[in-house]
Parts: structure tokens; C-alpha cells; sequence
């Protein structure tokens, strides 16, 4: 059965913490970016804990890829 490529090794994290999703986004300033244009929210927010789903971050990484800049949303 072929998946598809925002499907997720069956080893990797299901939740990220914003570390993590920097790593890897690759920049901390486009990370605060996609939050900020509700690209990325995160799914568990506690007091000391913040995830972000994987499979959100690689949707996020797919439209930056594809050409959409998160800048472009933050001037409307």
C-alpha cells in the first residue's frame, strides 16, 4: 500500500514541541510567522506544554515549498 507523504513513519513523533517544529521550519522567524497567519496551531497547549501535530507541520512545509509566502498573509 503506497502512502502518502504527509503520512508519518510509524516511529516518528505524532506531537512536536516548538523546538522542534523550528528545527524543522528552519527558522524561528517563519515559524512565529505561520503561527501568526493560524497556518500552525497547536493541538495541546498546557501550561508548560505546547505541541504542534507533524502532519500539520509538513502540510506547512508543503505550501511554503509550492511557492505560498507566510509574509504575503501578514500584510492583509
Amino acid at each position: 500500500m503506497k502512502r502518502s507523504s504527509l503520512e508519518l513513519p510509524p516511529t516518528e513523533r505524532l506531537g512536536l514541541r516548538p523546538p522542534q517544529v523550528i528545527e524543522i521550519l528552519g527558522s524561528e522567524q517563519i515559524f512565529h510567522e505561520v503561527c501568526q497567519i493560524g497556518w500552525l496551531k497547536p493541538v495541546v497547549q498546557r501550561h508548560r506544554l505546547t505541541l504542534y501535530d507533524a502532519r500539520a507541520v509538513r502540510r506547512v512545509w508543503s505550501r511554503i515549498v509550492e511557492g505560498e509566502d507566510p509574509r504575503e498573509y501578514l500584510k492583509n
